[in-house]
């Protein structure tokens, strides 16, 4: 008898070598390596927004290309499938090839082969990337575990504390429900190369090899830049040496000007294009400049370049300007007084500085830069300068002072329209900004797995919310606190 009459054995064989080489994103499935060739060369930016497409496009997971036959059984109750095959939703032909998993959403992203899995890149094998300290994570780069789960970092919230990835969970990974591409925010530890995200195992921080990205140059302390800030390309922002950028966040930044003798690295103040020594004297366009050195105007007046030697006014100097070789001019402290340590000035207000840009001070007429107010900063008698608000709150939504409220970067305020807010918390760690949600205080100290605990004490959150602590500063929510959340010592916080 002819066992195999009507069989298509060659559709099989390939079927099955698609499912033997699937990757493991915590599935289970065999995890080997493939092909280890870079097809494109990305920057950091544009590996972080093609990995953003599949999280706008909810795409899903699947461990096979599209159409294939997935592997991954834990998938295969899902609408979506097929007699076990990936017909995806949100799925594009630009992404065929691709497995929609962990490693296939990396690969995706970088412009990598479609043959890779988590073992073919670091800490297993070092064709396509390296090793880094965790501490110097840059946006762009990523976090693996070989053979188990990888993911795309994309930004520090709180550098070394609390970070964003962008991963394809998987249809088992710790019981999700959400089975597409996601943006997570979480509490991060770190140690040397190891960071291990909240409820997770450890993972090892990578860098991708190529000239175009993999977190890009990011200066020697890894840090992120300020935003608005100015920069060399390589000095904490990507992009060519002689160029210079501003900060746009994390290690982005948009180019100001091209710099044709050159671009200047100046430690503890905005980076500028080197001097040409040319007659014309041009200031460097979104440079700060006293009237006379290099644009036209009161020397007691204090411009921003629009070019050639042209500024607007940024502020009246009434204790004068100051010019400062290899740096923005600003204006000299107001009043003989010095700043109050810890108090926050605008800069020209008892500490040196861009009049637009918030200070910490520092002592004498010294401070360090806390934020570069984008719609100007105010000084506010008798209590701590702060950033003007850049546009209307949503009422009833958190902010720290100065996100869209004014008020003190340092506390948390319930917005009532425009940009007027209630005091809703003091923090005394410090106020985290958070993109796409309610910002919050931010946990001070590690906080008793199981207990509960109002926002900002000890853990992270809304201060008229009520959470049970998971570990480190993260908690999960167990109610709104209509009339508010009480912090008692020594025993679980309540809602009031």
């Amino acid at each position: 008898m002819d066992y195999f009459k009507g069989f298509d054995l060659s559709s099989y064989v390939a079927a099955l070598a698609i499912a033997i080489g699937a990757t493991a994103c915590s599935a289970g499935a065999p995890d080997l390596e493939g092909n280890e060739s870079v097809q494109e060369d990305l920057t950091t930016s544009q590996a972080i927004a093609r990995a953003q497409q599949w999280v706008d496009a909810s795409l899903d997971y699947c461990q096979a290309a599209y159409g294939q036959v997935d592997s991954d059984d834990s998938c295969w109750s899902k609408p979506w499938e097929s007699d076990h095959r990936c017909y995806r939703r949100g799925e594009s032909s630009q992404w065929d090839s691709y497995r929609s998993d962990c490693s296939g959403l990396v690969a995706w992203a970088w412009g990598l082969s479609t043959g890779l899995s988590t073992r073919s890149f670091a800490p297993k094998s070092d064709a396509v990337s390296h090793v880094i300290n965790a501490a110097d994570l840059a946006p762009g780069d990523a976090i693996n575990i070989p053979g188990d789960h990888i993911m795309l970092f994309t930004g520090w919230v709180t550098n070394g504390k609390r970070a964003t990835f962008i991963e394809e969970p998987g249809c088992n990974l710790n019981k999700v429900t959400v089975t597409h591409a996601r943006k997570i925010t979480t509490d991060v530890s770190i140690s040397g190369s190891n960071i291990t995200p909240s409820g997770r195992s450890t993972f090892k921080a990578i860098r991708i090899d190529r000239t175009g990205g993999g977190g890009g140059s990011s200066g020697s302390s890894g840090d992120d830049c300020v935003v608005g800030g100015y920069y060399c390309g390589g000095d904490k922002v990507s992009g060519d040496p002689d160029t210079l950028y501003q900060c746009t966040g994390g290690t982005s930044g948009r180019a100001v000007q091209s710099c044709a003798n050159g671009c200047s690295v100046n430690p503890g103040s905005d980076d500028t294009c080197k001097s040409g020594g040319t007659s014309s004297g041009g200031c460097v366009v979104g440079g700060y400049y006293c009237g006379g050195d290099k644009v036209s105007g009161d020397a007691n007046t204090l411009y921003q370049c629009t070019g050639g030697s042209s500024g607007r006014v940024v502020q009246r100097c009434a204790s004068g300007c100051s010019v400062n070789s290899g740096q923005d001019d600003w204006c000299k402290p107001a009043g003989s007084g010095n700043c109050v340590v810890g108090g926050y000035y605008c800069g020209g207000d008892k500490v040196n500085g861009d009049p637009n840009t918030l200070y910490k001070c520092t002592g004498g007429s010294s401070g360090t830069v806390v934020e570069r107010c984008g719609s100007g900063c105010s000084v506010n008698a008798g209590k701590d300068d702060s950033c003007k608000s850049g546009g209307g709150c949503v009422v009833g939504g958190y902010y720290c002072g100065g996100d869209k409220v004014s008020g003190d970067s340092s506390t948390l305020y319930k917005c009532t329209g425009g940009s007027s807010g209630t005091v809703a918390q003091r923090c005394a760690s410090g106020c985290s900004v958070n993109s796409g949600q309610d910002d919050s205080c931010k946990g001070g100290g590690s906080c008793v797995v199981g207990g509960s605990y109002c926002g900002g004490d000890k853990v992270s959150g809304d201060p008229n919310t009520l959470y049970k602590c998971t570990g480190g500063s993260s908690g999960s929510v167990i109610r709104k606190c209509a009339s508010g959340c009480s912090v008692n010592s020594g025993r679980d916080d309540t809602c009031k």
